[in-house]
This record gives C-alpha cells, structure tokens and sequence, in this order.
C-alpha cells in the first residue's frame, strides 16, 4: 500500500529525512518510535506533501506522490491527524467535520458524516458547539473524526496522547482498531506512549537520525528496558 524507499526530504536547506525506506500493508498498523528530532514527524509531512521529496520514492498504491499536490493525497485516501490537534476553533464541531468531508472530494461524504456521528456520540452531542470550547482531549476525538471524513486508507496519527486524559486514549485505541478491523484501513501512529502505541500497532519501525534502523513486534520493545535505552535513551 505504501511504499517509500530511500528518500529524501525536510525543511528549506535542512535535511532531515536521510535515505528513510518504509512499507506499510493495507490494513496494518504500524508505530513509528524514535527519540525526538529522530524524524518522525517530517515522515508524516512528507506523506502528506507538506514536506518535500528531494530524492527516492513515495508511492501510495501504486501511485508516485513526489509531485501530487497535498490536496490530493487527501483524495487518495490518506488521512491525518496532526500533532497538537489543530481543529479550526471558531468553527463549530460540525463545521469542523464538514471541512473534513469537503475535503474528500466526495458527494457522498454526507452519509460519511453520519457514520462519524454514530462512531463519536459526544460530537454529535457538541455538534453545534465552537471547536475551541472543547477539552483537549474531545478536541483530539473531533480532529479524528474530522480524518475519518475522508474514508481514508491509510490514517496517520502523530502523537495522539499529547496532553490528554487517559480515558480518551482508550477511546482512540478503540476507534482506531475497530475502524481498521472493519474497513481494512492501514494505521501509522508516531507516539512515545509505548502501551498505547503497543495497543494499537503490531510492529514498531524505529527511526533515528531519518532513518529506519530496526523492525521489530512493539510487543518486544514494550518489554524489553535494554532496547527502550538504545533506540529512546529510557
């Protein structure tokens, strides 16, 4: 589904990504770990095109993205959800899940709205309320709503824990596994939370200095204190 060899980005003059190769396949849910700086991020923003490929492949089933505009990665298939949130504040719940839908490209994303609502009771419970009067962690469940307008493929999580109670990590965990087991959407997750990421992901890529370095079942890395202080310095 996706598949990135030896590539090549990062920000103006900055390279951060040093020859990265990664595969994901459709349905599986992999955790991307790594100390911070590590790349993890800009791994996101290149799949999506906020990020430059300045040498190597990107390819999202079958199709080269180097010079498809972020737009229509979206289009494709690939949803995101940004560390730190980042919903449209002012914008009710509703208006947030509708910039979602429009972003689709879709006429259906209506009936899509409804399966959102029915997935997260508590936006369609806030459905008129602004974004911004949300807590942190409702407004994670709204940006991930807002993702999951879009159908999506392949979802990518960064960070979804930052700053959140423990009761909406489950809600994640839940989502995201039933929505992957139903619909056979592929999940990348970037979090330092090793038991969510283990609860969610079966194989963690480490990444270090934009690079994979090492593959291995998260499950490992969960239980293993040596490893956790060689690739995260814990």
């Amino acid at each position: 589904m996706l598949a990135i060899d030896s590539m090549r980005g990062g920000y103006g003059s900055t390279t951060v990504l040093h020859g990265l190769s990664l595969d994901v396949e459709p349905g599986e849910r992999r955790a991307i770990i790594g100390r911070n700086g590590a790349g993890k991020t800009t791994l996101l923003k290149a799949i999506i095109g906020n990020v430059p490929v300045r040498e190597g492949t990107l390819a999202f089933e079958g199709v080269d993205l180097t010079k498809v505009r972020p737009h229509r990665r979206a289009r494709l298939g690939i949803g995101y959800v940004p560390q730190g949130r980042q919903i449209f504040p002012r914008l009710s719940v509703l208006e947030n899940l509708h910039v979602g839908g429009l972003g689709s490209g879709t006429r259906t994303w209506r009936s899509t709205l409804d399966d959102v609502m029915d997935e997260f009771p508590m936006l369609a419970d806030k459905a008129h309320a602004p974004g911004g009067s949300l807590s942190g962690g409702q407004q994670q469940l709204l940006a991930l709503g807002r993702a999951l307008m879009l159908r999506p493929k392949l979802l990518l999580l960064d960070e979804p824990t930052e700053g959140i109670q423990p009761s909406i990590r489950d809600q994640i965990v839940m989502h995201v596994n039933s929505i992957s087991q139903r619909t056979g959407m592929a999940v990348i997750v970037v979090e330092q939370n090793l038991d969510f990421a283990a609860a969610i992901a079966g194989m963690a890529s480490i990444i270090a200095r934009g690079r994979v370095v090492a593959e291995l079942p998260i499950s490992e890395l969960v239980g293993d204190r040596e490893l956790q202080h060689k690739f995260l310095g814990v």
